[in-house]
């Protein structure tokens, strides 16, 4: 499972700021529940080979002064009952206010999951304030700038430091598939079509499936683990407190993943959410087939159209096999297992370094690295790093000055050279 971390305190004490910093990104899954003004934000973060889940809340006000403030309250707190660990944020240039002392009452019965952090720490002045931040009573206490990045990585390392890096650990022989998407985009229909029988409820209605359904069965002489998930909705008009599980329990799937399926609804087109989606599993360094599903439903100007659409807003997913399917009806839903099957190749394959090294020359070869500030960079061997994330180490000299695009480049040559579709690649410099 993932270390959660849930980032907490009152408004504008930097808890955005330091959500872009730990999940590196500033897209996130929402969800946005009727009446709160704040959403609370979903992220994947990595430190040091180690996955986790940031969830970004709402400002605690001092007075419940509406209904919106108390609604707010209670998301809160929904967040903390998922955390692993809470992030209390306090603000160092205006040191312990009164409602930073109502948040720390509110955690004493919690208070072996809180980290403090004393935020916009950026000199002496403000580091005399942010020793008030003993005061609160809590073991555990740092001081830190997110907006400057400063000493993030000293509190990542000591409340990550007992979680180990989590692995995917099948059954022999056993591909683990992951399907996702928003709620009523056809996922529990899918899997039905897939195993050949009602296994699973299935309902029109959005957030039927409220948990993770994790089923095995074989296919074509082939072990897979089919795990279907709950809906991630960007406007959520479900009120049972189950629904706060549902994002939480999805990314862990995509975690527990070798291959996801991401299901997009082809009546709704591409949405800001499906993106998000399917930009966070890359994150995550899982394989990715991507599925257009509810196709017998578009005419064949609807269907021009969305093609059109998904090649300008997919155009970063080229290499990720897409099919277009037909749930309700079977329509293809077949040749899904052989894009599983060449992105689970793709994402598990050995390649020696012996091979990495010749595809490097050749690609350095092909097209040399720019200068930086008048000098050369010499891209000199290279080996695998690991895999899920696919990691390709290089080394060189200057190589930490190596700009995105031909790191980038270089992605793409290794896709091409050895036929990799669906797995994101990460290029790892080292001097």
């Amino acid at each position: 499972m993932l270390p959660i971390l849930t980032i907490i305190g009152r408004p504008n004490v930097g808890k955005s700021t330091l959500f872009n910093d730990l999940t590196k990104t500033r897209a996130a899954l929402v969800a946005d529940i009727p009446g709160v003004t704040r959403d609370r934000q979903y992220g994947t973060g990595t430190f040091d080979d180690k996955s986790f889940i940031v969830i970004d809340t709402g400002g605690i006000e001092a007075e419940n002064t509406s209904p919106l403030t108390e609604l707010t309250h209670k998301q809160v707190e929904q967040a903390i009952d998922e955390a692993t660990f809470i992030l209390f944020l306090i603000d160092a240039k205006e040191g312990v206010t009164p409602t930073d002392e109502k948040i720390a009452a509110k955690l004493r019965n919690v208070s072996d999951k809180v980290i403090v952090l004393a935020n916009k720490t950026d000199g002496e002045k403000d580091e005399s304030s942010a020793l008030e931040a003993y005061q609160l009573g809590f073991k555990k206490v740092f001081f830190i700038s997110a907006k400057q990045r400063r000493g993030i990585k000293n509190f990542l390392t000591e409340i990550l430091k007992d979680c180990t890096a989590e692995t995917v650990q099948p059954k022999t022989n056993e591909i683990t598939v992951t399907v996702i998407g928003r709620p009523n985009s056809g996922k529990s229909t899918l899997l039905n079509q897939m195993l050949g029988e009602n296994r699973v409820m299935v309902s029109d209605i959005p957030g039927t499936t409220r948990d993770s359904i994790a089923v095995s069965f074989s296919y074509g002489k082939k072990n897979y683990l089919l795990i279907d998930t709950a809906g991630i909705r960007r406007r959520s008009r479900v009120h049972e407190t189950l629904e706060k599980f549902s994002i939480v329990k999805t990314l862990e799937a995509i975690n527990r993943a070798q291959v996801v399926c991401v299901l997009l609804d082809a009546t709704e087109k591409v949405t800001e959410q499906d993106l998000k989606l399917i930009g966070m599993t890359l994150n995550l360094g899982k394989g990715v087939v991507i599925l257009l599903n509810k196709m017998d439903a578009l005419s064949g100007s609807d269907k021009k159209q969305l093609l059109n659409e998904i090649d300008r807003q997919l155009s970063f997913a080229r290499y990720i096999p897409m099919y277009f399917i037909s749930a309700l009806k079977g329509t293809d839903v077949l040749k899904i297992y052989s894009g599983i099957q060449q992105v689970y190749r793709s994402a598990t394959q050995a390649i020696s370094t012996a091979k990495l090294n010749k595809a490097l020359e050749m690609a350095v070869k092909k097209h040399q690295p720019p200068l930086v500030r008048g000098r050369e960079v010499k891209c000199r061997y290279a080996h695998l790093g690991g895999h899920q994330p696919l990691k390709i180490i290089v080394h060189g000299t200057r190589v930490n000055n190596l700009p995105k695009a031909y790191q980038t480049y270089l992605q793409n040559h290794f896709r091409e050279t050895f036929k990799l579709k669906g797995v994101p690649i990460q290029i790892e410099c080292r001097e």
